[in-house]
C-alpha cells in the first residue's frame, strides 16, 4: 500500500504499513533534521535517498512504523494516554490511543477494542486486525495498513481508512469512512494521506468518501451486530477514483469515477465518470459520463455525456447525450442528443436530436430533429417540426402535431403512414406503403418508392408523388396536385370525398395512366360529355366532375373515354 503526502512542513509521522510510502515536496529549513525524526529512518539512509533523489528530495521513500513516531504525533495534539502494544482485549479508557509496536519489528495482532463514552482519536500501527467495538463517545479511528473491523456507536464516528481490508458496521449510529487523513498535532501544514487500496467492506448505514483505488461493499443486512431493518440503512459512497463497490441494500454514490458499482437493492449513483455500473433492482444514475450503465429492473438515468446505457426492466433516460442506449422493456428517452436508441418493448422519445432511434415494439417520437429512426410496429411522431428524420418503418407511421418545415425520409417495408400539417415525406419503401393525409398541407414523395404506394391526400392542399411501382393517389377535399410516377398510376375521385381543384402533371408519362372516378356513375357516355364539356387552354385540360371538383391535366390536350374509370 502506497502513500503520497504533499506539500507538508515540519512533517513528523509514525505509521505500520510495512512498504515504501512516498513523500512529495518537502518544505523544511534542515530537511536531513526533519527525514531523521521519522522513525526508523537512519542519516546513511536519508543521504542515500538525497543523492537518489537530488538536493530537493522531491521524493523520498521511507518505511514507517512503531509507536516512536506515533507518540511524537500524538504528543503535539495533547499526548497519547493510552498505549497498546500487544495482542488481547482491552477497555479503551484513554481519550488519545495509540496501537503499535515498541520495537523495530511491526506489530501484527489481533486486538479487541470496547470503546467508552467519551470522544477518542485512535491511531492504529498494528499490522494485524483490530476489532473496535464504539459505544457512546464520537471517535476518529486512524487505520493503516492492516485489517480493521469496526462497529460504529451512538457517537458520530469518523474512519479513516489508508490500506489493508476494512470492515465498518453501521449498527446503532451512521458512521463516515474517508481516505482523507489529517493526522493530528503534525507541525506547520496538516499531513494528508488519500487513502487507496482498500478492501472495504460498509454494512449498515455508512457513508464512504474521498476513498479511491479501492474495493468497497455495501451490505444492507447485517447478520453479525444489531438489528437489521432494511428500509432504515443507505450505504452512501461520496467521492473515489478506481473504485470497486458493492451494495446489496440501498446504496448511494457520488461522484465517483473510473469505478465499478453493482447495486442488488436500491442503487442512486450522483455524478462520475468511465464508470461501470450495474443495478439488479431499482436503479438511478445522474450526470454520469463516458460510463456504462446496466439496469435489471428500473433504471433512471438523468443526464450524462457518452454513456452505454442497457436496461433489462423499465427504463428512462433524461437529457443524455453522444450515447447508447439500449432497452428490453419500456423505454422512455427525455431530451439528448447524438444518441443511439433501441428498444425491444415499448419506446417513447421526447426532444431528442441528432439520434438513431430504433424500436420492435410500439414507437413513440416527441419532438427532436435530424433522426434517424427504424422501426418494426406501431410509430408515432409528435411535434417533430423544422427537422429532418429519416424513418424506416415495417408498421404504422404516425406523426402528430406536427407544423411547417417537418422533412422526413421513410424507409423500409408494409408501412402505413399518418401525416400531419406541414409535412414534407419521402417515401423510399420497396413494398406496399399506405399514406394518409391530416388536416394541414402535405407534401409525400414517392420518387424513390419501387413497392406499391397507396397515397390518400386529406383537407388541405396535398402533394402527392407516385414512384416506380403500381401507385394510387386518391384527392382530398383540398386542392391537390399529383405527380404520376414512371409505372402506373391510378387517380382516384371519390364522389363527395373530394371538391377542389386538382392538378394532375405526367399523366402521358405511363401509358395504363388511369383516372378512377367512384361513386359517379361514371358509364362511357357520361364519361364522353364530360370530356365534351371540358376546357383546353395552353397545352391544358380541365374537366369538372358533378360534385363541382376540377381536375387539371397538364400538357394533355387528347384525353380519351379510356382514359377513365369507374
Amino acid at each position: 500500500m502506497g502513500v503520497t503526502v504533499t506539500g507538508a512542513t515540519g512533517l513528523t509521522l509514525g505509521i505500520n504499513p510495512d512498504n515504501s510510502d512516498i513523500i512529495l515536496g518537502l518544505n523544511q529549513v534542515s530537511e536531513v533534521a526533519a527525514l531523521q525524526s521519522l522513525a526508523n529512518v537512519s542519516g546513511a539512509e536519508v543521504s542515500a535517498l538525497q543523492h537518489a533523489y537530488g538536493n530537493d528530495i522531491p521524493a523520498l521513500a521511507v518505511r514507517m512504523f512503531g509507536v516512536a513516531g506515533i507518540d511524537t504525533v500524538m504528543d503535539q495534539s495533547g499526548g497519547v494516554n493510552q498505549q497498546v502494544t500487544t495482542r488481547g482485549k482491552f477497555t479503551v479508557t484513554g481519550t488519545e490511543v495509540e496501537i503499535g509496536s515498541t520495537t523495530s519489528t511491526p506489530l501484527d495482532s489481533t486486538i479487541t477494542l470496547k470503546g467508552g463514552k467519551q470522544a477518542t482519536t485512535v491511531i492504529d500501527g498494528n499490522m494485524g486486525r483490530v476489532n473496535y467495538v464504539a459505544k457512546t463517545g464520537d471517535v476518529n479511528y486512524y487505520a493503516a495498513g492492516g485489517n480493521t473491523d469496526f462497529v460504529s456507536g451512538k457517537g458520530r464516528d469518523t474512519v479513516h481508512v489508508l490500506g489493508g481490508s476494512d470492515t465498518i458496521y453501521g449498527a446503532d449510529g451512521h458512521p463516515t469512512v474517508t481516505g482523507d487523513w489529517n493526522v493530528p498535532g503534525s507541525v506547520g501544514d496538516t499531513a494528508q494521506f488519500n487513502g487507496g487500496g482498500v478492501k472495504l467492506r460498509v454494512v449498515d448505514g455508512v457513508m464512504v468518501q474521498d476513498v479511491n483505488n479501492s474495493t468497497i461493499s455495501g451490505y444492507g443486512d447485517d447478520d453479525y451486530f444489531g438489528e437489521h431493518n432494511p428500509a432504515r440503512y443507505t450505504n452512501t459512497i461520496d467521492g473515489g477514483v478506481s473504485d470497486s463497490i458493492y451494495g446489496s441494500n440501498r446504496l448511494l454514490v457520488d461522484s465517483v469515477s473510473d469505478s465499478n458499482i453493482r447495486g442488488h437493492a436500491k442503487l442512486t449513483v450522483d455524478g462520475g465518470v468511465s464508470d461501470t455500473i450495474y443495478g439488479n433492482s431499482s436503479l438511478l444514475v445522474d450526470s454520469v459520463s463516458d460510463s456504462t450503465i446496466q439496469g435489471h429492473a428500473k433504471l433512471t438515468v438523468n443526464g450524462g455525456v457518452s454513456d452505454t446505457i442497457y436496461g433489462k426492466g423499465n427504463l428512462l433516460v433524461d437529457s443524455v447525450s453522444d450515447s447508447n442506449i439500449q432497452g428490453h422493456a419500456k423505454l422512455t428517452v427525455d431530451g439528448g442528443v447524438s444518441d443511439t436508441i433501441y428498444g425491444k418493448g415499448n419506446l417513447r422519445t421526447d426532444s431528442v436530436s441528432d439520434s438513431t432511434i430504433q424500436a420492435h415494439a410500439k414507437l413513440t417520437v416527441s419532438g427532436g430533429s435530424n433522426d434517424t429512426i427504424s422501426a418494426s410496429h406501431s410509430t408515432h411522431l409528435d411535434d417533430v417540426d423544422t427537422s429532418t428524420i429519416s424513418v424506416s418503418v415495417h408498421g404504422s407511421l404516425t406523426f402528430i402535431d406536427g407544423s411547417n418545415g417537418i422533412s422526413d425520409t421513410v424507409t423500409g417495408s408494409h408501412a402505413t403512414i399518418y401525416g400531419t400539417a406541414g409535412l414534407d415525406l419521402t417515401a423510399n419503401t420497396g413494398t406496399t406503403t399506405t399514406y394518409y393525409a391530416s388536416s394541414g398541407n402535405e407534401t409525400l414523395d414517392g420518387g424513390l418508392s419501387t413497392g406499391k404506394l397507396y397515397a390518400r391526400a386529406g383537407s388541405g392542399n396535398d402533394t402527392l408523388i407516385g414512384g416506380s411501382g403500381y401507385d394510387t393517389l386518391r384527392a382530398g377535399t383540398g386542392d391537390d396536385l399529383f405527380v404520376a410516377g414512371s409505372a402506373q398510376t391510378e387517380f382516384e375521385f371519390i364522389k363527395g370525398k373530394a371538391g377542389g381543384n386538382d392538378i394532375i402533371q405526367d399523366f402521358g408519362k405511363s401509358a395504363g395512366n388511369a383516372v378512377k372516378l367512384s361513386g359517379y356513375d361514371a358509364k362511357s357516355s357520361s364519361i364522353q360529355a364530360m370530356l365534351d364539356n371540358a376546357t383546353i387552354a395552353g397545352g391544358n385540360t380541365t374537366v369538372s366532375l358533378t360534385d363541382n371538383t376540377r381536375i387539371t391535366f397538364v400538357g394533355v390536350t387528347d384525353l380519351k373515354v379510356q382514359n377513365f374509370k369507374s
